[in-house]
């Protein structure tokens, strides 16, 4: 936030390449950028996936390479506990995912209930995809190819993890 206040009101250009994160750090940094009072431009280098897909969705405007990804789900968490606490974390993400379609609803041309489904299914869009879908509203057409690239642990946690994504244990 310090360093954002420095730069503005200059337009900013955030680069992201990104497995994603905690959801309430990455509301954190959508408010800064929300707040931020210059033009905001998300870069999709390689990868938004999870927390860092709606860091991009509140920018003012998102490019994306086109080899990159963007994948959006459901909130998941992992939790132990009483049935009690158990039955209040699935309360939790399921507000969190209204949170998330609406988010989401601001950025693309998607209803409510098509986002519903695809963050079910763990959806990972092409930059074509995401095009049609406004998730990005240009493409960056590369010469060189490039891969997008997952670490081990962070893919563990993902079921649909396309092909031309690759998993790395570095």
């Amino acid at each position: 936030v310090e360093q954002l206040d420095e730069l503005a009101p200059k337009p900013l250009d955030i680069h992201i390449d990104s497995g994603g994160g905690d959801v309430f750090e990455a509301f954190s940094i959508c408010s800064a950028i929300q707040r931020y009072p210059g033009e905001t431009t998300a870069y999709v280098d390689s990868m938004a996936a999870s927390a860092a897909s709606y860091i991009t969705a509140v920018c003012d405007t998102v490019k994306m390479n086109d080899f990159a990804f963007i994948m959006i789900h459901n909130a998941s968490i992992y939790a132990g506990g009483n049935a009690k606490y158990l039955r209040e974390t699935a309360d939790l993400l399921e507000k969190i995912d209204d949170t998330l379609v609406g988010i989401y609803a601001k950025r693309t041309n998607c209803s409510a209930d098509d986002l519903r489904e695809m963050m079910a299914a763990e959806t990972w869009l092409t930059a074509t995809e995401a095009k049609e879908h406004n998730f990005v509203q240009e493409i960056i057409e590369t010469e060189e190819r490039a891969s997008a690239c997952i670490d081990s642990a962070s893919a563990s946690g993902f079921k649909n993890i396309p092909d031309t994504v690759s998993v790395s244990d570095e």
